[in-house]
């Protein structure tokens, strides 16, 4: 008998409401700021570790493919020139569970810091307003955890920041 866990994400002032392996439903609850992407609040497990993995990595994919828009000329080319801070992910839903917020570009250089995902989607997000060929992909790194990294033009950047700097400018 499969475990169904409840979920609940905030896109665009829609919660889609469901359980793994289920349909999603919506219900509206406020719209975003006028002109701006939303920021995504998602509370997992689900009822595996690749389910969850992929999950993830379709949200971390359409923030990518929004950021796209977001960005304009004036914006810098990665998280790491636009001086955003690398963060590990802190639960900070208010659950006994594991959450992730997933920041859109606006909001990630608002912040001024962020977790991998939120990083490696404005670097896949600023390489595809520019037409090259990019996407997030989720690492598996333990037992339900992940690291995000953009692929872009098929090689790999880690959003970790390096000591040569960002090599995109």
């Amino acid at each position: 008998m499969p475990i169904f866990l409840p979920l609940a994400i905030l896109f665009g002032g829609v919660a889609l409401l469901g359980a793994a392996g289920s349909r999603s439903k919506r219900a509206k609850i406020g719209a975003p700021a006028r002109g701006r992407a939303p920021s995504i609040q998602i509370t997992y497990p689900m009822a595996d570790a690749d389910e969850t993995r992929a999950f993830l990595e379709e949200i971390a994919n359409g923030t990518a493919r929004a950021n796209a828009r977001i960005l304009g000329d004036d914006d810098p080319c990665c998280a790491e020139c636009a001086g955003v801070e690398y963060v590990n992910l802190q639960p900070y839903c208010g659950t006994d569970r594991t959450c992730q917020r997933v920041l859109d570009a606006r909001a990630l250089l608002d912040a001024g810091q962020g977790t991998c995902i939120d990083l490696a989607a404005y670097d896949a997000g600023a390489a595809l307003a520019v037409g090259k060929d990019a996407h997030v992909l989720l690492e598996t790194t333990g037992d339900w955890t992940f690291h995000a990294v953009a692929m872009i033009d098929g090689e790999r950047h880690d959003p970790k920041p390096t000591e040569s700097g960002c090599g995109c400018g």
